[in-house]
């Protein structure tokens, strides 16, 4: 199974002359909104919001509409998209998450789109003896080889390597049996990007999904 890192697109001929699509804040609104309890810039993936966030985008005049949409007031994983993509996900296995109803407003018109929203607070799902780690700086370039064989080495070697500004990162994961069912995933700490099947990339190319960027990781098996 091949697996890639998704992500938005970046691509002007995509998504247009701007990056994120999205304005910091829509029209009608202030900073100010950012500081309710419900904010979308209070979403965190390790646990799901406890009020239904507040979803209000507005797309800058300079980016074109498109099925997945960069926003630029979110700094959690995860993904704004139209109804056509939403209704793709319902046939592929999922890590927890939930959808909530986000507005978009483009061209003067108001569009309803969804979050994409996936929490994960733990390291389940690696092989931990059969997956190779390093310490890496802040470029990602190898220091050392490190023995990790349990998410209690790992908490050990992250928490001396950050008193360096050094990341443990992967060179081989193996995934449980369980993970290998899973089409949409992340590890926290591990990386930042979501991760996603050979056969999620290949239905987002069949049905012509814009928006998205992807990366074949090797890493992963």
């Amino acid at each position: 199974m091949k697996y890639f890192i998704l992500s938005n697109a970046t691509d002007k001929k995509e998504i247009g002359k701007i990056y994120p699509q999205c304005k910091g804040v829509p029209k009608g609104y202030s900073f100010d909104w950012y500081d309710d309890s419900n904010s979308m810039t209070k979403l965190t993936n390790e646990e799901f919001p406890k009020e239904k966030p507040a979803l209000v985008f507005e797309l800058d005049k300079k980016a074109k509409l498109t099925d997945v949409i960069s926003p630029s007031n979110i700094s959690a994983r995860g993904f704004l998209m139209n109804e056509k993509v939403k209704d793709l996900l319902v046939d592929f296995n999922i890590i927890n998450h939930k959808i909530y109803s986000a507005t978009l407003f483009a061209n003067r018109q108001m569009y309803d789109y969804f979050w994409f929203h996936p929490v994960k607070n733990n390291f389940d799902g690696i092989d931990f003896k059969k997956s190779e780690f390093i310490e890496a700086d802040i470029f990602k370039d190898k220091i050392k080889d490190i023995n990790v064989n349990s998410i209690k080495d790992y908490n050990k070697y992250w928490e001396e390597a950050r008193k360096d500004i050094n990341f443990i990162i992967p060179e081989k994961l193996v995934l449980t049996q369980e993970y290998k069912q899973l089409d949409i995933f992340f590890f926290p700490l591990i990386h930042q990007y979501l991760i996603v099947s050979e056969n999620f990339i290949k239905i987002l190319q069949e049905q012509k999904i814009i928006g998205f960027e992807y990366k074949e990781v090797a890493f992963i098996s």
